[in-house]
């Protein structure tokens, strides 16, 4: 058993951010209409005290927020009027997922996020910044409950306990994000975000700018399209790298362990009792190469399907 516990001070920045993406669209919208009309001074006003009360909110909510590990249980409690308790066997618990984002790594934080059979689409409970070495205990106290099978411990002690690792090379890296797939998905976008710059510039530069546009010739227009068709090729290769960096994944036991990310550093841990297919993907650019992406279902947990590689060659 241990004591109840908040979270690191620092989960206030995370509750922070948070609220401000979820009001960000919202936000654009005044600030777009105050600096038509001029209300310099009211939006300061106006967005001095909205920082103040999310500030305020997200105090209350990282104090009024605790865990413990009691028995074979996470018991959280939070709320800050109407306060809610939450007790979560460790019988239901799928898989424990450690997340570091770049503040985490700065501050020597993890996010612990747990996922439940029946959990839906989100996670069971997330703890959004802990220790590492106390992210790393509750992930083994977690782990497996306390009245497991015998028969499953026999077995998973009898398993070899030798380690397979392997990890993708940056050429294989390079490769998957040339090939993702993605620049349809950019464009698409890009082509939205470019459909709302005229309620946010004034009318006339905007009309203006578009008007310049027509009038270039169809050498130009081209060379417009290819210029932006290879920066969007290249976000899509960039996200990749960030995405899938230091892609490692490495067998022990009866378990898989996969680490990614070099701005968001997230350790995954997968069962192997847990997956229930295997599959292999593959785009319209990879299938002459015979590369395919390699992904497992895990039952009830949250992601229907995992990357165990992003990039492996198949043929037949």
């Amino acid at each position: 058993m241990s004591e109840p516990k908040r979270l690191h001070p620092v989960a206030v920045i995370f509750n922070m951010i948070k609220t401000l993406k979820e009001w960000i669209f919202g936000a654009v919208g005044i600030v777009a209409l105050a600096l038509k009309e001029g209300e310099l001074l009211i939006l300061g006003i106006a967005s001095g005290v909205m920082l103040m009360l999310i500030l305020l909110v997200s105090f209350l909510k990282w104090l009024r927020y605790t865990y413990a590990v009691e028995g074979d249980e996470l018991r959280i409690e939070q709320g800050i009027f109407i306060r809610k308790k939450r007790y979560i066997s460790k019988n239901r618990i799928q898989a424990i997922d450690l997340t570091q984002s770049v503040i985490h790594r700065l501050t020597g934080l993890v996010r612990v996020e747990i996922e439940t059979a029946g959990s839906g689409s989100d996670t069971e409970a997330s703890l959004k910044a802990v220790a590492y070495e106390e992210g790393v205990w509750l992930r083994e106290q977690l782990k497996y409950a306390v009245g497991h099978d015998e028969n499953a411990e026999d077995e998973m002690l009898n398993t070899p306990n030798e380690i397979v690792k392997k990890q993708i090379t940056f050429e294989r890296l390079f490769i998957a994000g040339s090939t993702s797939g993605s620049l349809g998905v950019l464009a698409a976008l890009a082509g939205v975000l470019f459909t709302q710059l005229e309620q946010v510039i004034p009318a006339h530069v905007y009309d203006d700018a578009w008007a310049w546009v027509v009038d270039q010739s169809l050498i130009i227009l081209g060379i417009f399209g290819v210029i932006g068709a290879l920066l969007l090729w290249m976000l899509g290769i960039a996200g990749t790298m960030i995405k899938y960096g230091h892609f490692t994944i490495t067998r022990q036991g009866d378990e898989l362990f996969i680490q990614r990310g070099l701005l968001e550093k997230k350790q995954i841990t997968v069962p192997l009792k847990r997956i229930q297919a295997i599959g292999f993907r593959q785009s319209v650019l990879r299938q002459p190469f015979g590369f395919g992406t390699l992904y497992a279902e895990i039952a009830g947990a949250l992601w229907k399907k995992t990357v165990t590689f992003p990039l492996c060659c198949f043929r037949l």
